[in-house]
């Protein structure tokens, strides 16, 4: 149960609105718990992990997986600057691993 307060009927509108769709992809996960990533978060993932494997590695290995991780997040880099902040993106990153 989820009880809003508010002295404001609009704004009790509203938060009610905005919470409607949240409890229904939570019921949806709990009927069919699978996920399907998106906004490029596989994409983040998979930067953020070879980011890691590829500190271990030397010479041109390393530049090599660098490269293929920057190229990973040019599309996530395009839609960060077209749907957000900077910070947006480094707090995807920063749940990507």
């Amino acid at each position: 149960m989820v009880t809003l307060c508010s002295p404001d009927q609009a704004l009790l509108d509203s938060a009610e609105a905005a919470l409607r769709p949240s409890l229904q992809v939570y019921r949806s996960l709990l009927a069919e718990p699978s996920v399907v990533p998106g906004a490029r978060a596989s994409e983040v993932g998979l930067a953020t992990g070879l980011t890691q494997d590829g500190l271990t590695l030397v010479g041109m290995e390393q530049l090599a997986v660098h490269a293929f991780t920057q190229a990973l997040l040019e599309p996530v880099k395009a839609l960060g600057e077209k749907a957000g902040t900077l910070a947006d993106l480094a707090i995807l990153r920063g749940y990507g691993g």
